[in-house]
């Protein structure tokens, strides 16, 4: 039996969340991993990944969050809906 599984889709809202994660805590991250690796000693003012962090942080938790409640809304939709057609 071949069956195909179905493709899932990602919230447009958690996929927004995801990159404002990424694009905003990408940058202080690899400057404290690159400082505990011994790579990149003088890292210098970490002033600008640190603002970046701070002002993208929060956002990017709302709109996980607000991602993740919808998309278990749109499952648990399709699961009562699957319950009263049986």
């Amino acid at each position: 039996m071949n069956r195909e599984q179905p493709k899932r889709k990602i919230n447009v809202i958690l996929k927004i969340g995801l990159l404002l994660l990424g694009f905003g805590t990408g940058p202080i991250l690899l400057l404290v991993l690159l400082e505990a690796m011994g790579i990149n000693t003088n890292a210098g003012n970490a002033v600008g990944p640190g603002l970046l962090h701070v002002i993208t942080l929060w956002p990017a938790v709302v709109f996980l969050v607000l991602g993740i409640v919808i998309s278990l809304i749109k499952k648990l939709k399709k699961w009562f809906h699957r319950k009263k057609k049986k």
